[in-house]
């Protein structure tokens, strides 16, 4: 914790608001930056190439549908 009474969450060590892409790619760990810190791939600044952002966003909208559709079933389920 800071000492301004909060911290970021577990595995995270910025906002996702900062200007810097992360030092590796969120999908394989390649690297994401060069020696200067600028991205390795301009058309997907966060990823080493825009094949790992796609496989990344893919995976998390199919973990996002698993999500609610495991909330809709317990609400249905509470609502019998």
């Amino acid at each position: 914790m800071s000492i301004f009474g909060w911290s970021y969450p577990a595995g995270c060590s910025s906002t996702p608001y900062d200007d810097e892409p992360p030092e590796a790619c969120p999908q394989c760990g390649a690297d994401n930056s060069d020696e200067d810190g600028k991205p390795v791939c301009a058309d997907a600044p966060d990823f080493c190439s825009v094949a790992c952002q796609e496989t990344y966003l893919s995976a998390e909208a199919e973990y996002e549908q698993e999500l609610d559709a495991m909330i809709n079933k317990a609400e249905r389920e509470e609502g019998a």
